[in-house]
């Protein structure tokens, strides 16, 4: 059951993005704890706005990734662990290799050899159900380094290549196409919630996302009742302004809106006068008010018209109108003064171009004009002076030439002109009366209620004077302080109201229509000032509000009727159906008979699983299956898996049989075996007997099997060796294993000093007694009892019969003689050691012996049939 199915539609658009880090932590842990669901609920929260803005929110969020879990398109093979760094105390630079030829791997490891840390490795590195073991750095190093390793991998038939995995970063999806098994992971495949149920991986990871979804649905309900109910408002009348709005509060509304319906103090403040002017209208004639509001704004217009005739002339616009006057004034003065400068500048005659001097030259122009002589003006060179007949000469035709050009020029008559204007100007300002004397009358009467605005006339009345002196001034200076206009504008909105409130009673009609009005008006406001005063309490609901839609929101995404649509999609594909086929076979490959069982689809809440129940009974699996009957239903939901999946890449199993009795072990152990056919299978474990029943089954099936170990040396584990440990070596393995010591002996025993001799021929006859007992139990006794076996093969008791006495003798001397030369007490008590000859005489014995005992077991002996007959 491919989970890339899975993660496609999680990634797709319009799911909740917490729903992706739900997945992600799904496929790394497997079951999630009530701590894994609590951080999902807590994003779910950062996603709907309930929590602050989370920066690793994106990151959290992003994209499933389906490494792993593709369709797999070639088989990948385990070559090995090399160049480890980092690790525990696993040694570096060193190579764990497997067999290239053999599809069954098996990797001894005692107790604190580095197994384990291999095993981690792997399961981080590769893929495995549950969550991955931490990996921790080597405890033996002064620096601490990233743990990392080479995983040397074969796809297919292709050359050989390194992965390399480094703690943290993810791994290739070549390295994701290996899947491995243990006791951990086993787990995994099962839910105890009454029935132990076998889950395919895809229905698994949604099973998981449905609790989650659950919790967080659940936390939304308790958040949302935590909340309370609604706030219960102040009644209003039905229909008011103030009660449609309270009616249609909810979480989009603004507090520019609250504002906007709450009275202010200045209202609130005005309550006092409306109701007396209610009270005065309700009391009063038509007649009697219009005259009454007439005499009011009679009163205040005269003031309000002094004030207005000072504006006009004092007002920014005024102001600027006569700065520009004057700008103009001197500007066109400097100019008339440069041209009477150039015209009239260095005269030895006092007041020239005065006026008395202008008059005087205008009047000699008009003599010259009708004297009917026709004489030039101003006379040339040549002609006689009109007023001192004397001849004129060039310069002072040049002179008067240019006495009559600067009379003539423009430049001193738009001086004289810009002058006059601001003049006028001036004179008008200072005609201004500022004298409040008149209106001292209604300024104390304002100063009754509003004393502020009384203070404010006063005071704008006091400004504007100062425009003016400053305006009038020497110098005149035209930058002031802006006017405070409020007090005259409150004055001229009573006016108004005055004028107003007269033409609302010009008539009965008039006056109960304006009746109405003010007790709308005064109910309005006071309606409103029970929002201003309740207005804390509509902004906390306004907030409950908007949590309520947040949490609703949260709520929403809890929702499991997608996901159980996504199961009920899966369910009905035709890979459950062979899923479950695969399952039973699977059971029944592991001979699977403790319980009467049978298969059925089950779902609940959106769960759908292949489930595993007693037949024609309501007990609880859990109630009676042992620990080995689960692990086995584990061990076939994985293989069906693969098969269902038709993944041919390596699979390792890390101690799998781990506190399971004999028989299970035997069931593993054919199982693992048979599956050797179609795939590389890794074993590593650190069960010798387990190790040696895989070794009987591969034999017995004459199934390759590629067994090597790893061991600790010092501080540092994790050496490979070559080959497994004396104790699993068979018989004939021994005899070879002994016979390539033999160089090595003779060469010590050639030594003269033979104390290394002694020592490695006690070591060799050591290993040569342990050989004979596993011939005997090997061969003599054909394994009706082994020291590694749980069980007796009764079947081979027939070969007791064939056992004599000269079988007896060979080997009860052999096996004293080995004894006697490896203990102590054989020097001390003068018995001389063995030399290089008999040592390897009684090899060569043992080897006798063995091939001519295993051509006897070769021979078919019926049952009953004493040897020599």
């Amino acid at each position: 059951m491919s989970i890339k199915t899975v993660i496609e539609w999680v990634n797709a658009k319009g799911k909740p993005l917490w729903w992706r880090a739900a997945v992600k932590d799904i496929l790394d842990n497997g079951t999630l704890t009530g701590q894994h669901r609590n951080v999902l609920l807590e994003l779910a929260k950062t996603e709907h706005l309930i929590n602050s803005p989370d920066a690793l929110f994106a990151t959290k969020t992003a994209l499933v990734s389906d490494v792993g879990y593709n369709v797999e398109s070639e088989p990948v093979r385990l070559l090995g662990i090399s160049n480890t760094s980092n690790v525990a105390s696993l040694v570096q630079n060193q190579n764990l290799a497997f067999d290239a030829q053999t599809n069954l791997i098996v990797v001894y490891g005692n107790n604190g050899s580095g197994k384990s840390s291999y095993a981690k490795v792997l399961k981080n590195a590769c893929l495995t159900r549950g969550d991955a073991p931490e990996v921790i750095s080597n405890v033996y190093e002064n620096t601490k380094g990233i743990p990392s390793s080479e995983i040397n991998i074969q796809i297919s038939d292709k050359q050989p290549k390194a992965d390399v995995w480094v703690k943290n970063q993810a791994s290739s999806p070549e390295l994701k196409s290996i899947r491995v098994f243990d006791s951990k992971s086993a787990n995994h495949y099962l839910a105890k919630k009454g029935n132990v149920e076998y889950k395919p991986a895809a229905l698994k990871v949604l099973d998981e996302l449905i609790l989650v979804c659950n919790h967080v649905a659940k936390a939304s309900i308790t958040s949302v009742r935590a909340l309370g109910e609604q706030t219960t408002f102040p009644q209003l009348p039905t229909g008011s302004r103030s009660a449609i709005f309270l009616q249609k509060i909810n979480k989009d509304t603004t507090v520019e809106e609250l504002e906007k319906n709450c009275a202010s103090q200045v209202e609130v403040d005005s309550l006092t006068q409306l109701r007396k002017e209610l009270a005065e209208l309700q009391g009063s004639s038509p007649e009697d008010l219009r005259k009454k509001f007439k005499e009011q704004y009679q009163r205040l217009d005269p003031l309000i018209n002094h004030f207005d005739r000072l504006l006009k002339s004092t007002s920014n616009e005024a102001v600027l109108t006569i700065s520009k006057l004057f700008d103009t004034y001197k500007t066109t003065e400097t100019a008339a003064e440069v041209a009477r400068h150039q015209a009239l500048g260095g005269l030895p005659v006092e007041g020239i171009g005065s006026q008395v001097w202008k008059s005087m030259w205008q009047h000699v122009e008009e003599f010259i004009k009708h004297n009917g002589q026709g004489q030039s003006f101003p006379p040339v060179a040549g002609e006689s002076c009109p007023t001192c007949l004397q001849p004129i000469t060039e310069t002072t035709a040049k002179q008067l030439q240019k006495f009559n050009d600067y009379l003539k020029d423009k430049t001193q008559s738009e001086a004289d002109a810009a002058k006059k204007n601001f003049d006028q100007a001036v004179n008008c300002l200072g005609r201004l009366n500022f004298d409040l004397t008149a209106h001292e009358g209604v300024l104390s009467w304002i100063e009754g209620s509003k004393k502020e605005v009384a203070d404010s006339l006063r005071n704008l009345n006091a400004d504007i004077q100062k425009r003016v002196n400053g305006i009038i001034g020497k110098p005149a200076i035209f930058q002031f302080k802006e006017l405070v206009l409020n007090g005259l504008t409150w004055l001229k909105l009573q006016s108004e109201n005055f004028k107003k409130k007269e033409q609302e009673v010009k008539d009965d009609a008039a006056k109960q229509t304006t009746i109405t009005l003010l007790i709308n008006k005064i109910s309005d406001i006071e309606n409103r000032s029970q929002i201003t005063t309740n207005k804390a309490l509509i902004q906390n609901e306004i907030k409950r509000l908007k949590q309520l839609h947040l949490l609703e929101n949260l709520g929403l995404s809890a929702k499991i009727s997608s996901i159980t649509r996504k199961v009920n999609e899966i369910a009905k594909q035709g890979s459950v159906g062979k899923l479950q086929e695969t399952f039973v076979q699977e059971l029944k490959k592991l001979n699977f008979k403790h319980l009467e069982v049978q298969t059925a689809t089950s779902g609940k809440a959106g769960q759908s699983m292949l489930e595993i129940k007693l037949a024609n009974s309501e007990a609880k699996i859990p109630e009676i299956a042992s620990e080995g009957e689960q692990k086995c239903i584990a061990l076939a939901g994985f293989m069906a898996e693969l098969i269902v999946d038709n993944r041919k890449s390596a699979i390792v199993f890390d101690d799998p049989v781990n506190s399971l009795d004999h028989l299970w072990r035997e069931k593993f152990a054919n199982r693992i075996v048979e599956e050797s056919k179609n795939r590389q299978v890794v074993v590593l474990t650190h069960d010798l007997p387990f190790l040696k029943m895989l070794e009987d089954v591969a034999n017995q099936h004459q199934f390759p099997i590629s067994i090597s170990a790893i061991r600790r040396h010092g501080k540092l584990a994790g050496y490979p060796m070559v080959e497994p440990p004396w104790e699993a070596f068979n018989t004939n393995k021994r005899i070879k294993k002994l016979k390539t010591q033999l160089p090595e002996l003779k060469n010590q025993f050639n030594n003269p000093d033979q104390q290394q001799y002694i020592l490695s021929a006690k070591s060799f006859y050591d290993q040569m007694r342990k050989t004979w007992e596993r011939l005997v139990e090997e061969w003599l006794l054909k394994g009706v009892v082994e020291r590694f076996s749980y069980g007796v093969k009764t079947q081979n008791l027939k070969y007791i019969d064939t056992i004599d006495a000269n079988d007896n003798k060979i080997i009860s001397d052999a096996y004293a003689k080995c004894c006697k030369h490896v203990h102590d007490t054989a020097i001390a008590f003068g018995v001389s050691f063995p030399d290089f000859d008999e040592l390897e005489s009684d090899l060569t014995g043992l080897e006798s012996y063995f091939n001519d005992l295993k051509k006897r077991r070769e021979k078919p002996v019926p049952l009953g049939v004493p040897s020599g007959t």
